[in-house]
C-alpha cells in the first residue's frame, strides 16, 4: 500500500485563537515549512541507497489535497514505482523471468514460446549507477572497452569486445549465488553459473562526451531456470526512519514562532 505521512496542525490552529483572515495564511505557510522539511530529511535518509537512490528519490511526493489542516509526504505504491516501494518494505528473492514475461517487449515465437533481450548500462569507473541493470564496470575492463570503436549497425568493422580481450578474472564465467535461496513462490533456486563472462560482447555506443557502454543477455522460456533470480532486496524503512529522527514538536515551534515574526 502507499506509504503516507499525514502532518495534522488542528490542535496548533485551534490552541491559536487566529482571527479568519489568519487561518488560511497560517495554515499554508506552517504546512509548507513542515511538508518541505521532513520531505528533505526523508530524501537524505535515501543516501544510504546505491543504485536506486535517484528512482527512490524522485517518487516521493508532498499532497495537501486529503485534510484540510494536513500535509501529507508519501511514497506512491503503483506498478511502475515497485522497485522503490521494494526498497522501502523490502522483497524475497524472486525470479526475474516472470517479470519480462509482461514487459511490452517481449517477443513471440512461433511455437508460443517467448523471449525478450535485456540490455545492462556499464557506467565508468568513478561515475554513479542508476537502474536495476546498471553496473559500474573495473578500471581494468574500461581501459580495454574504451578502444572499442563507436557501434554502427551493419558496420564490417569489429565492434564488440571479445571475451578474449578482457583481463583475468573478468574474461571468466561468473556465478551469482554461493548457495541455494529461497524464492517469493517457495521454490528453491540454485547458484549459476553465466554462459559467458558478463562484459563479453559489450560495445560502445553514441559519440564521444556522450558515450554509454552496453552488454546484452536474452531471457526466454527455454532458459535455465536458475538464470535470472534475483537475490532480493532488504527493506530500508526509511519513512519510519524519517519519523522516528524527525522532531516535529520542535519543528512546528519554530514554524508558528517564524510565522509570527514575518507578520
Amino acid at each position: 500500500m502507499t506509504i503516507p505521512i499525514t502532518i495534522d496542525i488542528s490542535e496548533l490552529v485551534n490552541e491559536l485563537n487566529l482571527v479568519e483572515s489568519q487561518i488560511e495564511d497560517f495554515k499554508n505557510r506552517v504546512l509548507e515549512k513542515i511538508g518541505s522539511k521532513f520531505h528533505a530529511e526523508w530524501k537524505k535518509k535515501a543516501d544510504v541507497l546505491k543504485k536506486t537512490k535517484e528512482r527512490y528519490v524522485k517518487s516521493l511526493y508532498i499532497d495537501r489535497s486529503e485534510m484540510p489542516n494536513s500535509i501529507t509526504v508519501g511514497l506512491p505504491d503503483r506498478p511502475d514505482n515497485w522497485v522503490s516501494m521494494a526498497v522501502e518494505k523490502g522483497h524475497p528473492a524472486y525470479d526475474l523471468k516472470e517479470e519480462f514475461q509482461k514487459s511490452g517487449k517481449v517477443k513471440q515465437k512461433k511455437d508460443g514460446g517467448w523471449y525478450i533481450t535485456v540490455p545492462f548500462q556499464h557506467a565508468t569507473p568513478g561515475t554513479v549507477t542508476e537502474g536495476m541493470f546498471a553496473t559500474r564496470m573495473p578500471e581494468e575492463v574500461y581501459k580495454v572497452a574504451q578502444k572499442l570503436p563507436f557501434y554502427q549497425q551493419g558496420s564490417k568493422q569489429v565492434q564488440q569486445l571479445d571475451a578474449s580481450k578482457l583481463p583475468s578474472p573478468y574474461n571468466e564465467r561468473k556465478t551469482n549465488r554461493t548457495e541455494p535461496i529461497t524464492l517469493k513462490s517457495g521454490k528453491i533456486a540454485n547458484p549459476y553459473t553465466h554462459a559467458n563472462p558478463i562484459y563479453d560482447g559489450m560495445i560502445k555506443a553514441g559519440k564521444s562526451k556522450h558515450t554509454s557502454y552496453m552488454t546484452f543477455r536474452r531471457a526466454s522460456d527455454k532458459s535455465d531456470d536458475n538464470s535470472w533470480i534475483h537475490s532480493g532486496i532488504t527493506a530500508h524503512n526509511l519513512a519510519q526512519k524519517t519519523v522516528n529522527d524527525f522532531n516535529f514538536e520542535r519543528e512546528l515551534a519554530e514554524a508558528k514562532r517564524e510565522y509570527f515574526e514575518q507578520i
